[in-house]
C-alpha cells in the first residue's frame, strides 16, 4: 500500500511543480523522484542513490535519452521544420490541417523513435506553438 502512496505522491509533485511552480517538466521529475525517496524514511539517501543508478544502468532509460538527444538535434538542423513545412503544404489547406500535420509528423517519426518523449520533443515544439 506503500507504493500505491508514493505513486500518488510522485504525480501529485510533478504536477504541482509543473502547474503551480510553472517550473519545466525536467525540474518537476527531480522533484517527484525526491518526493518519492522520502517514502524510504531513515533509508532515503542510500534508496534514492541505488534507484538513481539502477535507472541510469537501464537500457530504456538510455534509449530515452539517446532519442531525446537525436530529436534536438533533428529539430536544430531544420530537418523536422522541413518535414512539418512538407505536411503543411499538403495537408494545411484543410480545415483541421495543422492537426492533421501534426498527426502525420508524429506517425512518421514515431516509425523511426518508437518513443514518446522523443516525440513530443521533436514535433511538439514545434506544432504545438504552431
Amino acid at each position: 500500500m506503500n507504493a500505491i502512496y508514493a505513486l500518488g505522491a510522485f504525480i501529485a509533485a510533478i504536477v504541482v511543480w509543473n502547474t503551480v511552480f510553472k517550473r519545466n517538466i525536467g525540474e518537476a521529475m527531480v522533484a517527484g523522484f525526491l518526493v518519492t525517496a522520502a517514502f524510504a524514511g531513515t533509508d532515503t539517501l542510500a534508496v534514492g542513490w541505488e534507484s538513481l543508478v539502477d535507472g541510469l544502468k537501464s537500457e530504456i532509460t538510455f534509449a530515452a535519452l539517446a532519442f531525446v538527444f537525436v530529436s534536438e538535434l533533428l529539430t536544430r538542423t531544420g530537418l523536422v521544420q522541413r518535414m512539418i513545412d512538407i505536411l503543411s503544404s499538403v495537408l494545411g489547406r484543410y480545415r483541421g490541417g495543422s492537426a492533421y500535420a501534426a498527426t502525420v509528423a508524429s506517425g512518421l517519426f514515431g516509425a523511426v523513435a518508437h518513443n514518446g518523449a522523443a516525440i513530443v520533443a521533436t514535433i511538439g515544439s514545434i506544432t504545438i506553438p504552431w
